[in-house]
C-alpha cells in the first residue's frame, strides 16, 4: 500500500470512529430520563390481583409505566394499559396475580415523579407509594 492509500485509511477510520461516538452520545442524550416512585411490596394469598395505578398529573402528556415485580425482582406483569404519551390526567393499570410471591409495584414517567401518583390495590385495600422507605420492605396485607 502507497503511503497516501495508508493515509486515507487512517483518515477514514479516524472519521468512522468519530462519526460512531458522536451517534452514540446524541443517541444517549435523546433517550427519556425516566423517574420511578414504588410500594412496599405487599404479600397476598396465591390467586388474588394485583392492580397498580399510575395517573398523570402533568399538564402534558407524559410516557408512563406500571410494572409489578415479585420479591426476586422478576417482572410478574400481566396486563398493562401504560404508554407513550399519556394526557394529562390519565390514569393506566398493570395487573398481576399473587403466586407464592410480595408483590410490589414501580411506575415511571418521561416527567417528574412529583407529579405522578397511584397505588398498589389488592383486596385488603390500597398502597400507596413509599416515599423514603427501603424498596425491600414488605407489608402483609390483612
Amino acid at each position: 500500500m502507497n503511503r497516501t492509500a495508508a493515509i486515507v485509511t487512517i483518515l477514514l477510520v479516524a472519521g468512522f470512529q468519530a462519526f460512531s461516538t458522536a451517534t452514540q452520545r446524541f443517541e444517549h442524550e435523546r433517550q427519556p430520563q425516566l423517574e420511578q416512585r414504588s410500594t412496599a411490596a405487599v404479600q397476598e394469598p396465591t390467586g388474588y390481583t394485583a392492580a397498580c395505578f399510575a395517573t398523570n398529573l402533568d399538564s402534558e402528556s407524559r410516557d408512563l409505566a406500571a410494572t409489578i415485580f415479585d420479591w426476586r425482582g422478576n417482572n410478574v406483569t400481566a396486563t398493562s394499559s401504560c404508554g407513550a404519551h399519556q394526557g394529562p390526567g390519565i390514569t393506566c393499570q398493570a395487573t398481576a396475580q399473587f403466586t407464592d410471591s410480595a408483590l410490589r409495584c414501580v411506575v415511571s414517567t418521561s416527567g417528574s415523579a412529583a407529579r405522578l401518583r397511584g397505588s398498589l390495590s389488592t383486596s385488603a385495600g390500597p398502597y400507596p407509594f413509599t416515599l423514603g422507605q427501603p424498596a425491600n420492605s414488605t407489608v402483609t396485607a390483612e
